[in-house]
């Protein structure tokens, strides 16, 4: 079904998702800027925490699971930062920003096919922030993940 074959109540809904989702994500990378600049700013993960959670949330509600687990890997590894002290660090800055490029494009895609991505599209860095997540949780730092 493309977004052209649902009924306008449900077109204007796809376009509410899509509008919040795109100014989530501009608070998204807001946040991640200014962390990269000085990651001791308290006010700021927990503002890209509620972000993350509110994207993470949002797909919930529109029954887009692929796109949730991987905003929720997200949101786990800034719990991490807001909740159990970790540092925010380059390697969190990095997967996050990735991170961020990947939930725009799917946001368009989605919106389109007024439907959630296929499981490919989030697997692979959905398991690399999980492995992350699972680093700092141990104690470790995070060990950047090469994609060839």
């Amino acid at each position: 079904m493309s977004s052209d074959d649902i009924p306008d109540e449900l077109r204007e809904m796809w376009e509410l998702f899509a509008d919040d989702g795109r100014a989530t994500l501009d608070l998204v990378e807001s946040a991640l800027l200014t962390l990269e600049n000085d990651p001791e700013q308290g006010e700021t993960v927990a503002e890209l925490y509620r972000a993350l959670h509110t994207f993470k949330g949002n797909a919930c509600v529109m029954g887009l699971s692929k796109l949730e687990s991987l905003a929720h890997k997200a949101e786990d590894l800034m719990g991490l930062v807001r909740d159990d002290g970790v540092a925010f660090d380059s390697a969190m800055a990095d997967i996050l920003l990735e991170s961020l490029d990947l939930f725009r494009d799917l946001l368009d895609v989605v919106v389109e096919n007024v439907g959630d991505v296929e499981d490919d599209a989030v697997s692979e860095l959905r398991g690399r922030l999980g492995s992350m997540v699972e680093a700092y949780q141990n104690g470790g730092t995070a060990i950047p993940v090469v994609v060839s």
